[in-house]
């Protein structure tokens, strides 16, 4: 396998990552707001997932700005 197509592949998986954890996270938040307050919607629950999910994401690409770049390397001496 090549190196764009890992490295398209490792992008996929932190993005599916984090989405998964913000859904997760934010399902855990809309029960203990519903438990205690009564009046959470789905609209809470999305509102707290996208929250979330942009912090997530923002947190890994401030972390390595070289992570949406595309680099070519090469590989003729391989």
């Amino acid at each position: 396998m090549n190196v764009v197509k890992q490295n398209a592949k490792f992008k996929m998986i932190v993005f599916l990552t984090a989405f998964l954890q913000s859904v997760s996270m934010a399902n855990v938040l809309f029960h203990q707001i519903k438990a205690a307050n009564k009046k959470a919607t789905f609209k809470t629950f999305k509102k707290i997932c996208v929250d979330y999910f942009l912090k997530l994401f923002l947190y890994v690409f401030r972390k390595n700005e070289n992570f949406f770049s595309y680099k070519m390397t090469n590989n003729a001496n391989s």
